[in-house]
Order: C-alpha cells, then structure tokens, then sequence
C-alpha cells in the first residue's frame, strides 16, 4: 500500500474524522506487507489502541467515536460528549449466556427492544477482515434493569456497540453481540480522566456490590489485560510416559495458580504457596546436612556435652521461629535452581528483565539487578518475592518496605505483575521437580 491513509473503505472516513479532532492514527503493517487501522483512544497520560478493520470501521461511523475517553484497564469509556460512562462487567461463569439469563431474572428487569444499532451482518467479508465477527442475524432479545438516581441515572443492560468496538478484535465475535452486560451512568460530569476513573470505580464497584447483597450474583468490572506465560515463547516438546511422582498438596496449589486466569494476585500467591509448602522440607535438608557435617568431622566426640549443646541448639534455634519466612523462601529456591539458571531466565526476555529491574514501578519492591556483583540472582529474586507476597497479604512488618500499602486487586500495579508471576510459577515448577520422586506405582506401560 503506497499511501497508508488509503484503505478505499470506510476506515479512511475514520482517519479522516480522527485526525480532524486530533485522535492519533497509526498503521501497522501486517506480514504480507499490508496495513491496519491503529486509533489511539485517550486514556489519561496513556492511550489505549483500538485495532479497527474494514467491518468494525463501518461501525465506529456510525458513533461519537471523537469524543471518547478510556478509562484505565477496564473495558469501560467516558462519552463527553453524551455524558454518559459505560463499563462491561463479567460474571463468575464463562458462560455469557448464562451469565445473561442470570442478570435477565434479577427483580425489576424490563424486557425492551433490542438495541436498533446492534451490528447484525454484512454481506461482503473477505479474508482481510476478523474471523467470525459480525456474521449474526439474530438480535438477542433486549432487556434492562434501572436503578434510577437523583443526579444519574444508572443502568444494567446489554453492552452497546460503543464497548463491543472496544474489545479485542480476537474476542469481538457474533456469538457475543448483545449479550455482554455493561454498567451504564448517565448525566455523568468529570473535569479529568483521573476524576472519571475513580469516580466511576467506587460507584460501579458500590453498584456490584449490592447486586450480590440483593440476589447473591458476583460480577466484577472486566479489564483487558495481557494474557501471557513463559511457556507460550517455548518450542513444546512431546510429552513422554510418566516417571515421576509430584507431592500432591503443592501439586493442588500449583494447578490452582494455573487456573487462576485474569486473576494475577491469586495467580502469584498460588505459586508462592507452592514455594511455602517446602518450606519445612528444605529446612530439615539443611538441619540434616549440617548434622552430617558436625558428625563426619573427625575430631567430634560424642562425650563432648559442649559441642553435643551447640548442635541441639542450633537445630532447635534455626526452625521457623530462628530463621525469617525470607530466608526459607531463599532456601528453597537454592534447592531447585541455580543461579546461573535462573540468571539465564530472566535475561531470556528482554521485557523481563527490565521490568524485574525496575525499583519504579512496584512500590516498596527491590528489583532483581542482574548487574549487580554483591548479591546472587537467587538472593534478590527471593527477597522481591517475599516483598510482593507481603504486599498482597498485608501481614509482614518487615515486607514491601517504605509504608508501602497493600497490593489490590484491580489495581494498576496488580497489572504489572505478570513477569513476576512468570518468575514465581518457574520457581514453583522446579520445586516440585526437585521434590518429586521416582516411584512409579501407576500401571506399566503394557507390552
């Protein structure tokens, strides 16, 4: 494509519009050498990017697109110009029709037309456009649940298209048109991005909440956030008959963290809990090693009641009480990996390591500095951890240090945990190899 602002469909009229009120444009080239349609909403001191094709194109000129602002990570906007916030909320199924026939049976629910601006289908889709998008006919039937108020007026219905547009283009499918439920407050005024942020936080939060009070359904505001997983950049490799016997409580936390998606705090503590489970194994090893050590020295002497005092004590001295949750973290994760791996794995990705490294961005947080000479990798990556998990639980003193307060969800800073979760959940997996152990009680393989 010679000029990028030329498509010849009607994301040129969304280019055209976007650049006239000073909405920010970019076009990405795909791999066969074409180019996307990148729109950079305003989200405060950051943007949010919202990757338009040919159809979603036709859409988004259909609404107020100019004067919208995003709000945080949430699938949520601010519509200045009709006054109005919306943001999509997400229940405990997976299930958006369940999760629909739920809301649908709440106490004061109106059945009313469907939305006449819900996409339906289009004729002339080709292979530049999303898969499965925009290709139902069906409308599914309208509803809405009105809670009234003084100065705004606040709905729960079915998203409209404005939030449909904001999704990933991946999760933008027919199958969910209609019937992904949003917050809807109108007559809403805010001066700031900030104000609007919060503001509509504590209202919709408040708004959840009562719901659950009311008719024991939990809902959450949704956000878009970056799914993501050491093992997704590694080659897999065939997987081969079992041979090995994990221990089966730690095993139980490790899948619950791994199950844990979209939820990073549950997420990093399932993993650290997979960690703390060895903690009184690594210990014992050690009280063993050193007890084999004091006896295999050949000037010991079983009739020294001194030297026999020194040992009791400092096995009795160096259990859970002697030695700090730090230090048993750091033993364990001694036990399973080396430095020079684990040095190996975070410089593995560039993003990693950066992030590891940045004493900014969690506060109360050490980074992990591979350049640094005094400390092993091992020793910083256990005391960022600790600091981490001291953060969520709120129950350390000597954890997250500088009064940091404790680490939320919903949160931004939950949002930057993802490489920490990957460092963690790395740890767990070789602790429970490191533990494992060979005895192979299931059936043989056969003949």
């Amino acid at each position: 494509m010679t000029d990028p602002r030329l498509f010849n469909d009607a994301r040129d009229e969304i280019v055209a519009r976007a650049r006239a009120t000073n909405v920010e444009c970019e076009f990405p080239e795909r791999r066969d050498g074409t180019q996307d349609l990148l729109l950079k909403i305003p989200n405060g001191k950051r943007k949010k990017d919202l990757l338009i094709s040919r159809l979603k194109a036709e859409q988004l000129a259909t609404v107020n697109f100019n004067s919208w602002v995003a709000l945080g990570d949430y699938n949520a906007l601010w519509d200045k110009s009709s006054k109005m916030v919306e943001v999509e909320i997400r229940g405990q199924s997976t299930s958006v029709f369940i999760t629909m026939r739920q809301l649908t049976r709440v106490p004061g629910v109106q059945k009313v037309a469907p939305d006449i601006n819900q996409p339906t289908i289009f004729d002339s889709l080709d292979d530049s456009d999303d898969v499965d998008t925009w290709t139902s006919t069906e409308k599914p039937e309208g509803w809405r649940l009105s809670l009234g108020g003084s100065k705004v007026d606040i709905e729960i219905s079915p998203s409209t298209v404005n939030i449909l547009l904001f999704k990933p283009h991946l999760e933008f499918s027919s199958r969910t048109l209609g019937r992904i439920p949003s917050i809807k407050l109108f007559g809403v005024e805010f001066t700031t991005h900030d104000e609007a942020l919060r503001a509509t936080e504590k209202i919709v939060n408040s708004i959840l909440f009562d719901l659950d009070l009311c008719t024991g359904l939990a809902f959450s505001m949704t956000k878009q956030r970056p799914r993501r997983g050491f093992r997704e950049d590694r080659d897999p490799v065939q997987p081969v008959h079992p041979s090995r016997v994990y221990a089966e409580e730690a095993l139980s936390l490790y899948a619950f963290g791994r199950s844990a998606n979209g939820m990073p705090i549950q997420q990093f503590l399932a993993f650290y809990q997979t960690l703390e489970y060895f903690f009184s194994t690594y210990w014992e090893k050690g009280q063993a090693e050193y007890l084999r050590s004091q006896l295999s020295d050949p000037r010991f002497r079983t009739d020294d009641n001194d030297k026999l005092t020194r040992i009791i004590r400092r096995i009795k001295g160096d259990g859970n009480r002697g030695v700090g949750e730090r230090e048993q973290l750091e033993r364990v994760i001694e036990g399973c990996i080396s430095d020079e791996d684990l040095r190996e794995f975070i410089s593995s990705d560039s993003n990693r390591e950066v992030v590891l490294g940045d004493r900014k961005l969690l506060l109360g947080v050490d980074p992990v500095a591979l350049q640094d000479k005094n400390r092993t990798v091992i020793s910083q990556a256990a005391k960022r951890i600790y600091q981490i998990r001291c953060r969520i639980v709120h129950g350390k003193q000597d954890g997250g240090g500088d009064n940091a307060p404790p680490l939320l969800p919903s949160s931004d800073e939950e949002g930057l945990l993802w490489h920490d979760i990957d460092l963690v959940q790395l740890l767990a997996q070789k602790a429970l190899i490191a533990s494992s152990s060979g005895d192979a009680w299931w059936l043989p393989r056969g003949s």
